[in-house]
């Protein structure tokens, strides 16, 4: 049997290359989305801590019951 004795290196293979760029390209749209949401907070402005002064209301709930609605009591919560 004859066998291909030609060895080509891994940076010429075009796939490689290809998925090498799409990954350099999506790091650096990562890179610069990160940067903008960075940007968006005021600087020298802190949100409060929130401190939950009551229980929550109900405090137990069945897993796979019906549906309800949680309600938590306390201040420095931000809305939004």
């Amino acid at each position: 049997m004859k066998t291909n004795s030609t060895s080509r290196s891994a940076l010429l293979i075009p796939r490689v290359v290809l998925g090498f760029a799409l990954c350099s390209i999506s790091l650096l749209l990562a890179a610069a989305a990160l940067s903008k949401s960075a940007s968006r907070v005021a600087p020298g402005i802190a949100n409060p801590v929130p401190l939950i002064n009551q229980p929550l209301v109900p405090d137990a709930v069945a897993p796979g019951g019906a549906g309800f609605t949680l309600t938590v009591n306390g201040t420095g919560f931000v809305s939004g």
